[in-house]
């Protein structure tokens, strides 16, 4: 049953709620937050930071990548610097770190204890020798330098992104698979994903004297969580294979388990996303590319892939369940509440409203998830699919997937070419037949109102998380974005 909207369209919060640089309170908290922001003061900030006073201007741009805020544990600015290009067909790229604290004792202690050890070892390293010094500690900004790979709180990336102790690490695996005729030789280090903090995902080209190459990626965790990476592979490896739901899937080989960099290993796994190409075609009006599955075809692997992992009886990963879900974002929320209080307040009575609704809906029982379950894990290579990153993998409710899947899937939807309703039509089509797939599939035979109350809840936390994320990410446009599609999702609940 359809209840009415908890807020109306027009109690939309103003553009300065939602932006956190404009917080008050965000400035006293990190007095180096504006300058950060300010890519003109900063090229001229990293230009003395990071070279030499005799040495004439060298950073010519200076362009904010990424940012993470954390209340209570600062702010973290990821800027891609441009320098002169010196010879033809180099990179004139560079990626710098700022970390920003809320006072000059706390950056120092930051810069003296986890940063400066780490100089020694990356000094003479290929990736820095752009720069005079690869850190520094900017006092009146209560700010840390420190460009890639140098990382005071993933120190591992060092030796991760070191090219001839790589080459020791993963040639004997490599021999293992017996997949070349020779042993590499060479071995250079890619960044595929640095997004998030105490992670990094990392592309190996090993090359030997004949030419073969072969690739492997490397998944860097400070927290440990990929400790599971290679039991969950064998185990999904077992599902895949067996094509239960009518689905055969893919997932790549982890080679090793190296724990003194708390690294994984894996082999590569052939195809690409092509959900998101698909999905962008359709809401742009255009045919989808020549020789690719329909985007319906994708959709319905996408959810029998949900439904082998929900019913494979795997029991590894961590207990998320709903109350865990809500208990996270209610800490999040309060978090939030001093530098913006005005989002925080919306978000709470969101919370509230979805909790009490969850207290009315029967739970369903936990079983193993991917818990990160997004079209973009999904390849395809021609008709074959596979199955990608199991960072998240955990004991859930199959909702939690499902709601994720069908979350992500419409958040594409605000730049759509064609009217709302068209837009809105094109999604609840692909959103019902991903449902019914994965209920024929999992076996939600006359169950299937259950499932789709609960798949409403969770997409409803899956949202309110997405409002969060923007936040925590300095994203103003997206967080109004996001929270149009909270207040949508939950106009549209089904109790």
């Amino acid at each position: 049953m359809a209840s009415e909207p908890v807020h109306s369209a027009n109690t939309l919060l103003p553009d300065g709620a939602l932006d956190p640089l404009a917080s008050p309170v965000l400035q006293q908290e990190l007095p180096g937050i504006t300058t950060a922001f300010d890519t003109e003061a900063m090229r001229a900030r990293l230009q003395v930071a990071l070279f030499a006073d005799n040495r004439p201007p060298t950073i010519t741009e200076c362009e904010v990548e990424q940012a993470t805020y954390t209340p209570g544990a600062g702010c973290t600015v990821r800027y891609i610097l441009t320098l002169p290009r010196h010879e033809p067909n180099t990179t004139n790229t560079v990626l710098v770190s700022a970390q920003l604290f809320c006072n000059a004792h706390e950056s120092a202690a930051f810069f003296n204890t986890h940063v400066a050890p780490l100089v020694t070892a990356i000094r003479g390293r290929p990736e820095v020798n752009w720069c005079d010094q690869p850190a520094a500690h900017v006092e009146d900004l209560a700010m840390v330098l420190f460009a890639y790979p140098l990382d005071g709180e993933l120190p591992a990336l060092i030796q991760a992104t070191d090219n001839p102790y790589m080459l020791q690490q993963i040639a004997p695996y490599l021999a293992e698979t017996a997949s070349t005729v020779a042993p590499p030789s060479t071995c250079h280090t890619e960044l595929v994903d640095y997004g998030r903090q105490r992670r990094c995902t990392l592309r190996y080209q090993l090359s030997n004297p004949i030419a073969e190459t072969t690739t492997i990626y490397g998944k860097l965790t400070g927290d440990g969580s990929g400790v599971l990476a290679e039991a969950v592979s064998n185990a999904l490896a077992v599902v895949g294979q067996s094509g239960v739901t009518g689905q055969y899937f893919g997932v790549p080989k982890v080679l090793a388990w190296l724990p003194e960099l708390q690294l994984s290993l894996l082999e590569t796994l052939p195809g690409q996303d092509i959900i998101s190409d698909l999905l962008k075609s359709r809401l742009r009006g255009k045919p989808a590319p020549a020789g690719t599955l329909s985007l319906e075809r994708t959709i319905e692997a996408g959810a029998r892939i949900a439904a082998a992992l929900h019913t494979s009886g795997i029991g590894l990963g961590p207990r998320r369940d709903l109350s865990d879900e809500l208990a996270r974002l209610e800490q999040a929320i309060v978090s939030m509440a001093p530098a913006s209080p005005e989002l925080s307040a919306l978000l709470a009575t969101w919370h509230q409203h979805i909790t009490e609704r969850a207290a009315r809906s029967p739970a369903l029982p936990l079983c193993f998830n991917h818990g990160d379950f997004t079209a973009g894990q999904i390849l395809f290579d021609g008709e074959n699919c596979g199955l990608i990153d199991f960072d998240s993998v955990c004991q859930a409710e199959p909702a939690l997937d499902v709601a994720q899947f069908v979350t992500y899937l419409t958040v594409g939807g605000q730049k759509s070419k064609h009217s709302a309703e068209e837009t809105r039509a094109i999604f609840a089509e692909l959103t019902e037949r991903f449902i019914q797939t994965y209920s024929a599939a999992a076996g939600y035979t006359t169950n299937t109102a259950l499932l789709q109350s609960r798949v409403s809840l969770y997409r409803s936390i899956s949202l309110l998380r997405r409002v969060i994320r923007s936040w925590q990410k300095m994203k103003p446009s997206r967080i109004a974005g996001a929270l149009a599609m909270v207040q949508e999702a939950l106009a549209e609940e089904v109790d």
